[in-house]
């Protein structure tokens, strides 16, 4: 196919591409020494080998490349670099207000001055303390400037680093700053207030999720989107549509160019405005890359069309990019920028040859007109679908570790609904009585979207090393088919080969899983323990902790550890006032079955339970008051109590689990000293493994039975009242994940 023949420019756009990724991590230095080098050989070969145009194009774009890099990776955030773990005075404007508790705030601003001294950059501030700043409001703070960091697989530089931000700024005194007006004439402040305006009169007039959906999908204004809801489009492989995209500008553009056609504007006119009204619409949402490449697209077409010059998508594609990471060189830490144009890459590139082979297919069958046009445009729209996903399956699989069995499909099917609801929802900014039909289109929207992400097993886990293999496989057989003269005859097949054995290595993981036995995952948060026990796809989670809202983050991180992405039974031990709240945020990232509670003992834990019920109806979740017939037929719950909750205090717990000639048992250390005592006593001298939980220590010093395998501690401290452990033994103080397997 070789599809950088004759295409120059789009060569040396890859170059450009190329080196902004290479030279990510490379220290200042040796940036400036390549840029010298670079230049340096730009001069030589336009001296001595000047007809050379490709060569001379592409080193040229190459130098562009060190140049843009090193003056905002290199210059720009070394100078902020040094500011680290000092105390200064800023001065600047808030861009966007992130979120905001009772007790911290975060936003994203723009720094004019530190100490006294000019200085331009993008930062990001927290503050520990309620702060009242809104967008465009002027600031004077002393701050302590500290490193990014780093928690579980997030890694705050690279998200922050994506958005322009080059450094954290953290305001711990509340009385150390002041407002010092607004920033009215801040385009970039006045732009969003425009955004945050029409969103918010979208999201009015059409009111609850389907407002949240036509603002997200016209706007990209996600802020009225539940977590739950994000989680459901997400398992329904559809999150891209609330992605502003090509697909949102292509379709507003088509609007316009019908309407404008109605009115019988001449395409010369209209080839002057749309680009106008595509530029104007990027301005409102907030220049999402994603949609400033269709917009950038999409005015090359038309001023080729002004020009009377022939157009080519993949060029154009390329342009877009280079245009985009020379003015915004950050945004090649951007994720979304690289399944952007992934996506419309594969689709660009490998289109013609489809719609050559749909052609010849459709001639040979003789088809009415009406019929053969249907048939096009189904058999394209599946195509579209299945080659953009097949560009983005390896980046997905290393970023996100699982992919959706529904993207396409789900995607097909909403595809029509989306394509009337967009215009309609531009109709509701100007027009609210138009509200009932887009609240009809976008309820049918998330009609769709929450059936199918009940389905079970929609998610596919594609992090196993042999799954990334075979899809790195597939993604090189892509890449030698449009980069060199390779025949269909071989592509086709090899793709179809690597896909099938990449999927089939992912649907096989959890079965060879299961030989293993069960495995049992622990990790410790800031409320207590979580257990994970996991058998193939079914999953059963242990709710140790104190009920704290801010466990949902750590259930989150140890179903990544164990490769789940829902919950078929989640145990929680015992009662507390924030359970409901922590059921709500566990919701939010993991789609949870059936959630089992211990039976209320008092009036107080009963209240809870109702509460629980209620806010488990909220999210299709069942409730149970037994731990009998788990998800994981081979688990057995030998025995689940609890002392009753008196006020807030923290309740003692006593679990132990069966698996077949293992037992696994979970107790506070206090609970040897109860009317419970000899029951702990009994599993205890029963058990295999021995999780004594932090939560709720007792003072009693008790041996360990000899046939021990494993103790397991929440607290290094209680490691000194155990009197004897067995040789044989692993002892392991669980300050870190720990994992293991019950045969």
């Amino acid at each position: 196919m070789a599809i950088f023949h004759n295409r120059p420019l789009a060569l040396a756009c890859v170059c450009f591409a190329l080196t902004s990724v290479l030279l990510t991590n490379v220290l200042l230095p040796v940036r400036l020494l390549l840029t010298g080098l670079a230049l340096l050989l730009f001069v030589i070969l336009l001296i001595f080998c000047r007809k050379n145009f490709t060569a001379l194009l592409c080193l040229f774009f190459v130098f562009l490349s060190l140049l843009s890099s090193t003056l905002f990776f290199g210059i720009q955030y070394a100078h902020a670099k040094k500011l680290i773990g000092e105390t200064v005075e800023v001065e600047g404007f808030v861009l966007d207000r992130d979120y905001s508790t009772p007790y911290s705030g975060s936003f994203r601003v723009h720094v004019t001055a530190v100490n006294g001294e000019k200085r331009a950059m993008d930062a990001y501030l927290e503050t520990v303390y309620s702060s009242s700043l809104q967008v465009g409001d002027g600031f004077t703070l002393t701050v302590t400037a500290r490193d990014f960091e780093k928690d579980g697989d997030y890694e705050e530089e690279l998200y922050r680093l994506s958005q322009g931000e080059l450094i954290a700024l953290t305001s711990n005194e509340r009385e150390s700053g002041r407002r010092v007006g607004e920033r009215q004439n801040d385009p970039r402040v006045l732009l969003s207030k425009w955004k945050t305006r029409l969103s918010y009169r979208l999201y009015t007039a059409i009111e609850g999720r389907e407002g949240a959906i036509a603002s997200a999908l016209l706007l990209g204004d996600k802020s009225f989107l539940t977590g739950e809801d994000d989680l459901h489009f997400k398992r329904s492989g559809t999150s891209h549509l609330l992605a502003l995209s090509g697909l949102h500008v292509s379709i507003l553009i088509g609007v316009f160019e019908l309407l404008m056609k109605k009115l019988r504007i001449p395409k010369l006119i209209r080839s002057v405005i749309i680009p106008l009204l595509a530029v104007g619409y990027l301005m409102i949402t907030g220049f999402a890359l994603s949609t400033v490449r269709a917009v950038i697209m999409a005015c090359f077409l038309y001023f080729a069309f002004l020009g009377r010059a022939r157009y080519d998508s993949f060029t154009a594609l390329c342009a877009a990019l280079v245009l985009i990471l020379f003015i915004t060189p950050y945004a090649v830490w951007d994720l979304s920028l690289w399944m952007s144009f992934l996506a419309a890459a594969s689709i660009v590139v490998f289109s013609p040859v489809f719609y050559r082979f749909l052609e010849e297919k459709l001639q040979m069958l003789f088809l009415p007109n009406w019929l053969s046009r249907a048939v096009r445009g189904f058999l394209t729209a599946l195509f579209v679908g299945v080659i953009a996903n097949l560009g983005l399956l390896l980046l997905i699989a290393l970023s996100f570790r699982e992919f959706s069995l529904l993207s396409v499909p789900v995607t097909m099917l909403l595809s029509p609904v989306i394509s009337i609801l967009l215009p309609i929802s531009a109709l509701v900014l100007m027009l609210p009585r138009a509200a009932v039909l887009c609240k009809l289109l976008a309820g049918i929207v998330l009609c769709v979207v929450d059936r199918g992400a009940a389905m079970k097993d929609v998610l596919l886990p594609v992090a196993q090393p042999i799954t990334l293999v075979f899809l790195s496989l597939m993604t090189l057989v892509l890449i030698l088919y449009a980069v060199t003269r390779m025949k269909v005859k071989y592509a086709v097949p090899a793709v179809a080969i690597f896909l099938a054995l990449g999927i089939g290595s992912a649907c096989l993981s959890p079965i060879l899983q299961k030989q293993k036995g069960i495995s049992v995952f622990c990790m410790q948060t800031h409320g207590g323990e979580l257990l994970f026990f996991s058998h193939g796809r079914e999953t059963v989670a242990v709710d140790l902790s104190s009920g704290v809202e801010t466990c949902a983050g750590e259930f989150k991180l140890a179903a990544d550890a164990v490769g789940c992405n829902e919950i078929d039974d989640l145990i929680l031990s015992r009662y507390y006032n924030r359970s409901p709240y922590l059921l709500s945020s566990v919701s939010e990232r993991l789609t949870v079955r059936r959630v089992r509670l211990p039976m209320p003992q008092n009036e107080l834990e009963r209240d809870i339970a109702k509460r629980l019920e209620q806010e488990a109806s909220l999210h299709g979740i069942e409730v149970l008051y037994h731990v009998e017939d788990l998800a994981i037929e081979e688990l057995e719950v030998l025995c689940a109590v609890h002392t009753p909750m008196e006020r807030d205090e923290a309740s003692l717990i006593l679990l132990s689990f069966a698996a077949g000639d293992e037992v696994m048992t979970c107790l506070n250390a206090a609970m040897l000293e109860g009317e419970l005592g000899s029951m702990a006593r009994a599993y205890l001298y029963s058990s295999d493994v021995l999780l004594v939980t932090r939560r709720a220590k007792g003072t009693h010093s008790f041996p360990v039975p000899e046939t021990l395998d494993r103790l397991i501690v929440g607290d290094e401290g209680l490691t000194d009242r155990i009197l004897k452990l067995p040789k044989s033994a692993e002892r392991v103080v669980l300050l870190h994940p720990y994992q293991f397997f019950l045969q």
